[in-house]
């Protein structure tokens, strides 16, 4: 599952705690130059905080596995490259080349930071502001990624709207309407497991990209999450609302595009509307709409 902002967040400041390390450490090896306590450890990189920090961070995709491994090497490299540097000074042979290859490897660290803060920072930025989930230009950007992450399982839409939404709004307010919308995607997160991500798709619509080996295991899924919103009621103040959402299911095929898929699971959808709402409606690749039954 992608990162909620509160996990956002808090990775960037320990990126940025990171950085902040490293000026200090610049500081401090150049300190030792002064005094002539011209020492670097072999071991310094191992027991170097930045690196304990950099060891609690989490990848959740490819991308950020990626930039997380750049950040290790980079870092390696520039304890490698300090280390490099007091050794020519102890012997007297410090060198213009020594010192550019420090400036060099901080460069490189910094940069490797800096990538990873701005995948972050996008990402946060795609985030839905009311429901804290991904919303449709995120889903569109990393559709393709989140295919080559299946790990051999097929891969399904789920496509879903809140019935009666417009009723709620009407006799409630928009207030109640917004916290309908915050307290589903709450559900959302809870229900679904780490492999499979929610979108809000827009307006009282979300979609769950959702892994399975078969479409049985699909479509019990997508049965067990419209029971499971219909049967815990959402508390505002004094309100108890009950709400029911009708689901819309197909499995990506090979080659579609996010909005082929996208229409297939929007017609069964509506199809669910039409039939009576509070329901699991699935397509097969034939186009065949069937509801979803235990």
């Amino acid at each position: 599952m992608l990162r909620d902002t509160d996990q956002i967040d808090a990775t960037l400041a320990n990126l940025n705690k990171i950085v902040d390390g490293h000026y200090e450490w610049l500081v401090t090896l150049f300190a030792s130059v002064v005094d002539n306590s011209i020492e670097h450890s072999p071991d310094a990189y191992d027991c170097c905080v930045v690196k304990e920090l950099l060891q609690a961070l989490n990848a959740v995709g490819p991308e950020d596995a990626q930039c997380l491994q750049v950040i290790h090497t980079a870092h390696s490299q520039l304890h490698e490259s300090g280390r490099n540097l007091l050794a020519s000074i102890r012997e007297n042979e410090a060198t213009a080349a020594n010192f550019n290859d420090l400036k060099n490897s901080l460069q490189i660290f910094s940069t490797a930071v800096q990538a990873w803060k701005s995948l972050l920072l996008n990402r946060r930025n795609a985030l839905d502001p009311l429901t804290d989930l991904p919303g449709r230009r995120l889903l569109d950007e990393i559709y393709a990624q989140q295919l080559a992450m299946a790990d051999g399982q097929h891969t399904y839409i789920l496509l879903m709207d809140i019935d009666r939404f417009k009723k709620i709004n009407d006799s409630w307010g928009h207030l109640v309407g917004d916290e309908v919308l915050r307290a589903l995607a709450q559900r959302l997160r809870d229900e679904i497991r780490n492999s499979d991500t929610a979108y809000r798709y827009g307006g009282e619509e979300f979609i769950v990209l959702l892994r399975a080996p078969t479409d049985k295991g699909a479509c019990q899924t997508a049965l067990r999450l419209c029971a499971a919103i219909a049967q815990q009621p959402i508390q505002y103040q004094h309100l108890q609302l009950f709400i029911t959402v009708t689901l819309g299911v197909t499995r990506v095929r090979f080659g579609e595009t996010l909005e082929q898929v996208e229409a297939r699971a929007d017609a069964a959808m509506y199809r669910g509307k039409q039939t009576g709402r509070n329901r699991c409606m699935f397509m097969d690749e034939t186009g065949e709409i069937r509801q979803v039954t235990d």
